[in-house]
């Protein structure tokens, strides 16, 4: 019998629900790492992105830390999303995408030239 979409994601909520402290941090940081690379991101670009949207509040770096897995989880909340566990993925990005698209900000350039919005 094949799994649906909302099958797995509802599995891997529960597994990472069920872990605690640095395990819980760890998974969440190695699936967000897979997913901005799959999505061609720097971990300095979804801050950027968030910090745009009033998610993030720290320094704009690389690090990939526990303040942007906090980040994630309030997006996550203040959104809606159907998964919350602190790991950017297909629907932060879509949601993350859609809130910088607004139309007074879709042209608003980041540091290196690219706008917010454009495709990697």
């Amino acid at each position: 019998m094949a799994t649906t979409t909302n099958e797995h994601w509802d599995r891997v909520r529960q597994f990472i629900d069920s872990l605690e402290g640095e395990e819980k941090l760890r998974i969440q940081k190695l699936n967000t790492a897979y997913y901005l690379e799959y999505y061609h991101l720097t971990v300095a670009h979804l801050k950027e992105c968030l910090q745009f949207v009033g998610g993030y509040q720290g320094e704009v770096d690389n690090e990939l830390d526990e303040e942007l897995i906090h980040a994630l989880i309030r997006f996550q909340v203040e959104r809606n999303l159907p998964q919350v566990d602190g790991i950017f993925g297909p629907l932060i990005h879509q949601a993350l995408t859609e809130a910088i698209r607004r139309p007074e900000t879709e042209n608003l350039p980041t540091d290196d030239g690219r706008r917010l919005t454009d495709e990697q």
